[in-house]
């Protein structure tokens, strides 16, 4: 059965999902409060070009692959995230301006989606677009999240980014956090997401979430040749697949 979900319009656009004060304190002496939410649809292009500026620089897959520098690659990418975007589910991390009269800061966003049970994920024809979607699919048949965890849809992402200058405001754990009171809210049961850094690992388990499947990168390589990102596997050993699930 295809899943054929969509967001309620009873949800309202934009919602917070979450607030925290951080740890670090600012040019003013004081901790910043934070918060999560959907993310506007007047901020899809400055997310992409963060996307595009930081993510893709930093995390394992883009950065041992030079996704970066292939334009093909970037082009694909970035219709994909137009896509994903159009569920409405999108994250993003505002820190209170401390200038309490002007507008908040982006402090870090996720690409989060609905995956739907049948849907194939699109293959593109630049390699790093084709290494990352077989990766995501070697993943998924060693465990079939939608057969394992007895759903149609689940919320996934496309990635997650705190901006350099606000790290070590715990904002990737916060961040995290966020996707339960969204899908609760949403109807989504489950959260599942391939988790590509040691870093990102760490994060999920603090936020309570569990492994289904995983494989290091050596062995990935050793069975698909194609799936080589060389030098990945001196910065991370495994790839994961994790998940939470909701009431």
């Amino acid at each position: 059965m295809t899943s054929d979900w969509k967001r309620s319009h009873n949800i309202p656009f934009p919602t917070i999902w979450h607030r925290f004060t951080g740890r670090k304190p600012t040019s003013n002496g004081e901790l910043p409060n934070f918060w999560v939410q959907d993310m506007p649809e007047d901020l899809y292009e400055v997310a992409i070009n963060l996307m595009q500026k930081h993510f893709l620089r930093d995390e394992p897959l883009g950065r041992f692959s030079k996704a970066i520098d292939n334009p093909v690659f970037v082009e694909e990418w970035t219709e994909v995230l137009n896509e994903v975007l159009k569920d409405r589910l999108a994250l993003v991390c505002f820190m209170e301006n401390p200038d309490k009269t002007r507008q908040p800061i982006i402090a870090g966003l996720n690409i989060t989606a609905v995956a739907r049970k049948d849907e194939k994920l699109p293959q593109g024809v630049s390699k790093q677009g084709r290494q990352f979607v077989q990766t995501a699919e070697f993943l998924s048949k060693m465990k079939d999240p939608f057969d394992t965890l007895g759903v149609n849809e689940y919320l996934t992402a496309y990635g997650l980014l705190v901006l350099p200058e606000f790290r070590g405001q715990n904002l990737g754990l916060e961040i995290l956090k966020a996707r339960e009171p969204l899908c609760k809210a949403v109807g989504l049961k489950a959260t599942v997401t391939m988790f590509t850094s040691i870093i990102s690992q760490k994060l999920a388990e603090r936020a309570g979430f569990k492994v289904l499947s995983e494989i290091s990168y050596l062995k990935l390589e050793e069975i698909d040749p194609f799936l080589t990102f060389p030098g990945i596997h001196e910065h991370t050993k495994n790839v994961k697949n994790m998940y939470l699930t909701y009431e």
